[in-house]
């Protein structure tokens, strides 16, 4: 029936036009510095040779010398983590498909990335998977998307404030703007009552 066809919200009530913030000079040569230097203290050879600026880490990349052992980064975790100052790092050795450690840090000023730009990406919404939801940008910035008709199972999970309950959200609101009722039914349970009031 013509009368009862559903219609997305619009998208005039997203907010839109998310903060990108540049590179902070300061901050970069710091961290390179604390890094190349933790590694020299511990007699670790190798050094920065480059960096992406993701919305909220930056990944500098550390190209070890001939020889050295991955682990000896991954064992400098938490040195690193003190003389970067910082709450939190990440060690990726290697980065999949390169011949260097990434260490991940969290930026001091966090960009905000917003549901409304990339919802109305036409791209995405005319990609024609209806199951295809909004992940968030990748830590070089690029869209992230996962299709869950491909996924029997998936689990969400993090420490308090690390953005489940978004994650959660943006499965919701991508099904909402890709799919009338009519494609996609879904049953949402929230047994302590919290999430979905």
């Amino acid at each position: 029936n013509p009368k009862n066809k559903f219609v997305a919200p619009p998208f005039e009530i997203l907010r839109r036009n998310g903060k990108m913030s540049g590179v902070d000079g300061d901050s970069l040569n710091f961290q390179i510095s604390s890094i190349n230097r933790t590694l020299e203290d511990f007699k670790v050879g190798g050094k920065v040779i480059t960096y992406t600026k993701g919305p909220t880490v930056t990944q500098f990349e550390v190209k070890l010398d001939p020889g050295v052992n991955v682990n000896k980064v991954v064992n400098l975790q938490k040195n690193l983590q003190m003389n970067l100052a910082s709450d939190d790092i990440r060690i990726e050795a290697p980065i999949p498909r390169k011949s260097t450690v990434g260490i991940e840090v969290p930026n001091i000023t966090r960009d905000v990335v917003l549901f409304g730009d990339m919802v109305t990406d036409e791209r995405y919404l005319k990609d024609g998977k209806p199951l295809n939801i909004i992940l968030g940008l990748n830590i070089s910035g690029q869209a992230q998307y996962a299709d869950i008709s491909k996924m029997p199972h998936a689990l969400v999970a993090g420490k308090t404030g690390g953005g489940k309950s978004v994650c959660i959200f943006s499965i919701i609101f991508s099904i909402l703007y890709k799919s009338s009722p009519e494609e996609v039914k879904l049953v949402l349970i929230d047994p302590k009552g919290n999430e979905l009031i």
